[in-house]
């Protein structure tokens, strides 16, 4: 009987480009208020969002997504989205 190691499975890795990422921050359709999340997305609740977005310096990536403007938190929902799947750059050096 020969006993062999498992084998590590790697995840295979999704990463948007520097050229995409540029481009879908600078695309100010995709900024709303973070109050509207749960709205437009109601498989999130709103104390879920606000949770995540209140520890975002905690999360490799998220604060990415997220600006202050004034008073009013602005989230990106296409960068949001990326985050969610794991893709962005500081999830992908965090992951190594």
């Amino acid at each position: 009987h020969v006993h062999t190691r498992p084998q590590k499975i790697r995840e295979s890795k999704i990463m948007i480009n520097q050229t995409d990422l540029i481009a879908e921050a600078t695309d100010l359709t995709h900024w709303v208020p973070s109050r509207e999340l749960s709205k437009m997305y109601p498989q999130f609740t709103a104390s879920q969002m606000k949770a995540l977005l209140w520890k975002r310096q905690e999360h490799a990536g998220l604060s990415r997504c997220c600006r202050m403007v004034g008073a009013r938190l602005y989230v990106n929902t296409k960068l949001l989205g990326y985050w969610l799947a794991g893709a962005l750059p500081e999830q992908q050096a965090a992951d190594e």
